[in-house]
């Protein structure tokens, strides 16, 4: 999709004349490359009104992509590294908590579902 770019995770939610709408894009992060991080920041930045989300297996992970995107000049904001709770670094790191979230790779599930409720009528870019 998008001009030949794969997401490791994509979620649709389904519309009223039966095509499926983009709700949400992920990338699933093992390994920091810094260079590559911003490669994904900036292919997720470029959809508009989806949720994008940073899966990652424990939130050290998600202090050194914060820090890569700062380094960048993607992010401004980058939260204590004592802060060990996902939403709360998504709240810190980023400027709409709402539309981009750190996941951890055992709550991907809730969290898309989450995302199709917060998604039922809202654009997610507010």
């Amino acid at each position: 999709m998008a001009g030949g770019m794969v997401f490791d995770v994509a979620a649709f939610l389904p519309r009223d004349d039966g095509s499926r709408q983009l709700a949400v894009i992920a990338e699933v992060v093992t390994n920091i490359r810094p260079e590559l991080m911003v490669k994904h920041y900036d292919d997720l930045a470029s959809f508009e009104g989806v949720r994008k989300m940073w899966v990652v297996p424990h939130t050290d992970v998600a202090h050194e992509i914060i820090r890569a995107l700062a380094n960048a000049g993607r992010l401004e904001n980058v939260p204590h590294k004592t802060t060990k709770n996902y939403a709360r670094l998504s709240e810190e790191a980023f400027d709409n908590p709402r539309e981009w979230r750190f996941v951890g790779g055992r709550n991907i599930i809730e969290s898309v579902d989450q995302a199709e409720e917060d998604s039922e009528g809202h654009d997610l870019r507010h």
